[in-house]
């Protein structure tokens, strides 16, 4: 390819360069250091052979057992043994998962697609967003999806992959993610339908219009990007690192600081750090017990000075009567920050591995508490449209939303979401006292829509 070296690299424009290059009709990206069954090449064709309109993944067993690095050659069954990390009876864990598929399946890992589908959406995404290590084929799974391609993973065959340095990305360039190494650029394919990629090789765009074009031309053509490589640089991407702001933990962050006033997320975040320093002096002290670096008369000491101190804390509390004030003192700065860290976290895996995955563009939303801002604030920042809040009786709305009654739920035949402070719960101390309430509550809420002749698969639970 005689890309520069000073640059970082962009898998989607070797992706592009094997769909010009390719003579089949079939195409297969993979991960290049992966192992695979001789069954491997037959299994492709077998799927495409039953049904030519789909996109085709398999899954990856994985082992992080570091003795197998530099490459040796293990067998399968050695990969499938000790160290291995998502295997369950025999198959990788993520093909089995209904609760996060987009994230515990390996979407990076093989992809099979039919040479015309991609040529005809635009070939592989150049746009800067994926350049470096957030980058990988579901980013033309999802638009193939929205091509009309029926996604399929295939149920007996994937491949095997053992630890090597740099694995996840240590010290290349990021792109935009939702936290777990999916691309966000790619999941906002789900959600605005959208076929065409936002920057198009253009030898791609030649291949679509002149099947026939000479493949020596276009490879000079779909290398000669001088301009756009120049900005692959890592000093020109320094100064581009602002636009990146939203990753999936710092918009938990930045949505927090809505809620709540910044000197309080700032304490929260000294906690965070005194905790974080007394867990490393413990490790510490735990480390130098094993080496035998302190003498057993200095631990006894330590333990003699700290029952002592106990001794005499629990007496002031005692006699002084601040034990219940302290006590709502520590509730008032950890149990707010727990909860809402929690729930805000929740809520983000909701929208994005049940909404944006299932396609759902449009809801409704019956019930009013805390979890309804989160989810309202969620689905405005990746584009779901809110069609309105409802509940029992109407209220004051929030967010330009006016609580609307139940009623006018009557004629709609889309999603609905109950949206329960069950959620909120879940995090609390309080969650054993208002688990049947709660439940019992829910069960009401979807007594009410079926008796408004809402259909039972229209009704989704946070």
């Amino acid at each position: 390819m005689k890309m520069p070296e000073n640059v970082y690299y962009h898998k989607h424009l070797m992706y592009n360069l094997g769909i010009i290059a390719a003579e089949g009709k079939i195409i297969t990206f993979c991960d290049s250091d992966a192992i695979v069954k001789p069954t491997f090449i037959e299994s492709i064709v077998n799927s495409f052979r039953e049904d030519e309109n789909i996109v085709l993944h398999m899954d990856e067993i994985r082992n992080d057992d570091r003795n197998l690095y530099p490459f040796c050659y293990p067998s399968i069954a050695r990969i499938e043994g000790e160290g291995c990390i998502n295997i369950k009876e025999g198959r990788p864990v993520g093909i089995m998962d209904r609760i996060d598929p987009l994230h515990l399946k390996n979407y990076g890992a093989c992809m099979s697609a039919l040479k015309e589908d991609l040529i005809e959406i635009g070939g592989a995404d150049e746009h800067l967003d994926y350049l470096g290590h957030i980058a990988g084929p579901y980013e033309l799974t999802f638009r193939l999806r929205n091509y009309g391609r029926r996604e399929i993973w295939h149920q007996s065959e994937w491949l095997y992959h053992t630890w090597h340095p740099s694995q996840g990305g240590e010290g290349n360039f990021l792109g935009p993610h939702d936290g777990y190494n999916m691309s966000t650029t790619a999941l906002n394919i789900l959600i605005s339908v959208r076929i065409e990629p936002l920057q198009e090789n253009p030898a791609i765009k030649v291949l679509r219009n002149h099947r026939n074009f000479e493949k020596r031309s276009l490879l000079s053509l779909a290398m000669s990007q001088e301009s756009i490589i120049e900005e692959w640089k890592p000093e020109k991407i320094k100064k581009r690192k602002n636009r990146y702001f939203f990753l999936f933990h710092l918009r938990m962050y930045l949505l927090f600081q809505k809620l709540f006033q910044k000197w309080y997320i700032y304490s929260l975040n000294l906690i965070d750090s005194f905790s974080s320093f007394k867990k490393k002096i413990k490790k510490a002290v735990n480390e130098l017990k094993e080496k035998s670096l302190i003498s057993k008369f200095t631990i006894i000491s330590l333990k003699v000075i700290r029952w002592i101190c106990r001794y005499i804390y629990y007496k002031i509390r005692k006699y002084y009567k601040i034990g219940k004030f302290w006590d709502k003192i520590g509730k008032f700065w950890r149990e707010p920050y727990r909860v809402y860290k929690g729930s805000m976290e929740n809520c983000w895996h909701f929208v994005y591995n049940h909404l944006i995955f299932n396609n759902i563009n449009e809801i409704a939303f019956y019930g009013y508490n805390p979890i309804t801002k989160f989810l309202l604030l969620a689905c405005r920042q990746v584009g779901i449209k809110v069609v309105g809040i409802y509940g029992d009786k109407e209220r004051r709305g929030i967010f330009g939303y006016q609580i609307l009654p139940l009623l006018a739920l009557k004629d709609y035949q889309g999603k609905i979401l109950i949206v329960s402070s069950l959620n909120l719960y879940l995090y609390s101390d309080r969650i054993i006292k208002r688990w049947e309430r709660y439940v019992k509550m829910i069960q009401g809420k979807i007594d009410n829509l079926k008796k408004l002749g809402i259909k039972e698969e229209n009704i989704l639970l946070n």
